[in-house]
């Protein structure tokens, strides 16, 4: 089902993280979910190129000092990643994702085959623009932790969370996305309502130097280093 997407390849068909959260009860900076649902944006940019991770590294449009790291993408089963480099200041944050769903809005019910819809406390839920939150949130009480990652060793403690729900931009290539027929499908072609559910670890404090973070997808056993120089 194309709606269970999954970004840093969390889980195959369905991807989440730890346990039922909902988005308020996160602990962490206040624009950590809009620094998500951007670094979502830039992931479904990515898409069309058919790269194992999701381009450079970003700056932030909400947060000049945070830099969105590449995440890993669908195309990453078929080509190893390689390494990614990214130059910093020390001033900077980091945003790495762990691993998560990228769910998306369809004109699809849940009567056609294959079943285009997701169990929430047992009820089938259609990916409308209202069930995102709910079908998000069961996704994380479903699965258990997918991903780790190290930074200098040392194991890297990620924040499970749910974002609100936001309107994406979905590129039109060729050919098309199956998401942006589904946007032509809702009568809003290049925009779906769009959530993520997953983990995120924002990295701070990183001396001058040289650093590196090793993320590691535990199904797949796909692994993604990074190469991060702070000066």
């Amino acid at each position: 089902m194309r709606k269970r997407w999954f970004t840093a390849l969390a889980v195959g068909a369905v991807s989440a993280l730890a346990a039922s959260v909902p988005a308020s009860a996160v602990q962490g900076p206040r624009n950590l979910y809009k620094l998500a649902n951007e670094q979502t944006q830039v992931w479904l940019n990515s898409l069309p190129s058919h790269s194992p991770v999701s381009g450079a590294c970003v700056r932030s449009g909400t947060d000049s000092e945070v830099v969105l790291l590449p995440e890993m993408t669908p195309d990453a089963l078929v080509v190893a990643p390689s390494p990614v480099s990214c130059s910093v200041s020390r001033h900077d944050e980091l945003l790495l994702d762990l691993g998560g769903s990228v769910l998306t809005q369809d004109a699809h019910v849940c009567t056609e085959v294959p079943d285009p819809c997701y169990p929430v406390n047992g009820v089938d839920k259609p990916f409308t623009p209202g069930n995102l939150d709910a079908i998000a949130t069961q996704i994380l009480a479903d699965f258990g932790p997918f991903g780790s990652a190290t930074l200098d060793g040392r194991v890297l403690r990620s924040r499970p969370l749910v974002t609100p729900v936001f309107t994406a931009t979905i590129p039109l290539s060729d050919p098309k996305l199956s998401q942006y027929t589904d946007s032509e499908a809702v009568g809003t072609p290049g925009f779906l309502a769009t959530n993520y559910a997953g983990s995120k670890v924002l990295i701070d404090g990183l001396g001058k130097g040289r650093h590196t973070i090793v993320e590691t997808n535990r199904l797949f056993g796909v692994v993604i280093t990074y190469q991060i120089t702070v000066s």
